[in-house]
């Protein structure tokens, strides 16, 4: 585990306990001195919040009045260092605020942060690489068994190529030479200037293995293919008639490899200058003669396929967002944040729905932010991938869901909810935190989830607001997709709060709907029983609605 805060933490607490406890109220007037209970709605935890409950641990005489006027409002756990904190790990962002004194930290992000591997293996890569090596095994059988489609379609292109001017082309072919070469240097200067030289390694070893995967193709080719697939791949070369075009064109598919390892094609600008010097070279190899359709097609897929296989194999580099990242993404949309606090650990089998903060501002109430990214993302892909195969009977998001098409969805949801008039978390802003992540900032909404209530505490009229909830969804065809008990939050007042939408669907089928019902009436079952979850959903659904979803 990582404790950066450790020594601060130390500091402060030989500081309270030779009676100097005036250092924080020095370094913060706007919260020690004013003595500013925790908010009522913070969540409960063994995490100790920054600049929230050190300030009142480290000055008793102001806690005990915040209680009394708040008697609702949860007690802060004492102060202790982080070496004996229960469960508590400083997870290290720290970054000095020049206007306090040197040993005062302003940004700190504490909770219980697992270590990472250095590398994880992303499933989008294993499917990436099966469809590689499919579409060139597709591609090969067409060119054995298809010889005339394959004859007819180069000799359209060289008709079509042999009338552009000779202008064109020579621009054409110089340019691409050239490009050929910057580009992928370029854009590895790039990299090492942000310090990542762990994606510029991966490219080189893609490279590497592309080369060679293309001359072991080219000893096939020239060897032991059958002559429809080398008569569909090589051509006389222009420059010796006795001699034969190379069927993989030796440097093109490395320097592929190579983008597409490095994550070129993630960055738009770089992805259309990729996309430039590949049309270019392909033209002008096309117009003077040296390569045929399919051995151009051929190569791009050999670089793709390799540098996927090779990523999956070794692992991608963990470019997880750290809590720095996180509250610098906070001031870049606007807000001020002191500390945040991570509000639950990681969970294995739901962790593509995001890690949650509990963010303090410097002039304003909490928010929750809510941070996805590749990592998370991935887990649970080969059971979406299942899902969307055996649940054939309605669209279903794809598995390989982008990080942006992500977070338009969970924002989508978001608004659609609030707008059918059910309750949810309001979304306040949004925004990427560099290519491999994105953050939602919601309103704090507190409460507690309905698995954490006690039986008792779950009254009919509990089950009959959380049924309110989920018709108001459905009244405007929205299907939530994910009822279960740590969904379904409530607040100190009673009100019912539908959390975790990211997996909804809007202009849902009946399917999904009656879906919903079906999870909803389980999950409720399992505490309150089946007389009272179907009684409850009766009540505000009818029993036709009911009756639907029995199948």
């Amino acid at each position: 585990m990582i404790r950066d805060q450790e020594e601060t933490t130390e500091q402060q607490g030989v500081r309270s306990e030779g009676g100097a406890g005036t250092s924080d109220a020095a370094a913060r007037p706007d919260t020690a001195e004013s003595g500013t209970p925790p908010h009522p709605d913070a969540p409960e935890s063994d995490t100790v919040r920054p600049d929230t409950t050190e300030p009142a641990a480290a000055n008793p005489d102001t806690t005990e009045p915040a209680a009394a006027e708040n008697p609702d409002a949860p007690q802060p756990a004492a102060v202790q260092p982080a070496a004996v904190q229960s469960g508590v790990v400083q997870s290290g962002v720290v970054e000095p605020d020049p206007a306090e004194c040197d040993e005062t930290h302003a940004d700190e992000v504490e909770g219980d942060e697992p270590l990472l591997p250095a590398r994880v293996h992303r499933p989008s890569d294993l499917m990436r690489l099966l469809v590689g090596v499919l579409a060139i095994a597709v591609l090969l059988g067409i060119a054995a068994f298809a010889h005339g489609t394959t004859s007819g379609l180069e000799q359209d292109i060289n008709k079509g190529t042999g009338q552009a001017p000779d202008l064109l082309i020579r621009f054409a072919g110089l340019a691409s030479s050239i490009a050929i070469l910057l580009v992928p240097v370029a854009f590895a200067i790039e990299r090492l200037i942000k310090r990542d030289g762990l994606r510029i390694a991966d490219g080189v070893l893609a490279a590497v293995l592309a080369h060679g995967v293309t001359l072991a193709t080219d000893l096939w080719v020239a060897r032991a293919a059958p002559g429809s697939i080398q008569e569909a791949l090589t051509q006389p070369s222009p420059g010796d008639i006795h001699a034969l075009t190379d069927p993989v064109h030796g440097y093109l598919a490395p320097v592929i490899a190579y983008m597409t390892a490095v994550g070129m094609s993630r960055r738009p600008r770089w992805r259309s200058v990729l996309w430039i010097v590949l049309l270019l070279d392909a033209f002008s190899m096309l117009v003077t003669g040296y390569t045929t359709p399919f051995s151009i097609i051929l190569t791009v897929l050999i670089g793709w396929t390799v540098a996927y296989g090779t990523l999956y194999a070794v692992g991608s580099p963990n470019v997880r967002p750290t809590g720095r990242t996180l509250l610098a993404g906070l001031r870049h949309v606007g807000f001020h944040p002191v500390g945040a606090a991570r509000e639950e650990a990681l969970d294995t089998e739901n962790g593509d729905r995001g890690r949650r903060y509990f963010v303090t501002l410097e002039d304003g109430p909490p928010l929750d932010v809510t941070v996805v990214d590749r990592e998370q993302q991935a887990q649970g892909f080969f059971y979406r991938a299942w899902r969307n195969l055996t649940l054939r009977g309605f669209a279903t998001r794809s598995s390989l869901q982008s990080l942006r098409q992500a977070l338009e969805q969970e924002a989508l949801l978001a608004y659609a909810a609030i707008a059918a008039g059910a309750n949810a978390p309001k979304l306040i802003a949004t925004s990427e935190l560099g290519p491999d992540a994105v953050m939602l900032v919601y309103e704090h909404t507190g409460g507690r989830t309905l698995d954490s209530l006690a039986d008792e505490e779950i009254t009919d009229e509990l089950l009959r607001h959380t049924w309110h909830q989920v018709q108001a969804l459905q009244s405007r065809r929205i299907a939530h997709r994910r009822l279960a008990g740590d969904a379904i939050l409530v607040d100190r007042s009673g009100t019912v709060i539908l959390t975790d939408l990211r997996g909804g669907e809007i202009a849902a089928g009946e399917l999904l709907l009656r879906m919903d019902v079906a999870q909803l009436v389980t999950t409720l079952g399992l505490r309150v029983g089946a007389e009272r979850a179907v009684a409850s959903a009766v009540g505000v659904l009818g029993p036709d609605a009911v009756a639907d979803c029995l199948p």
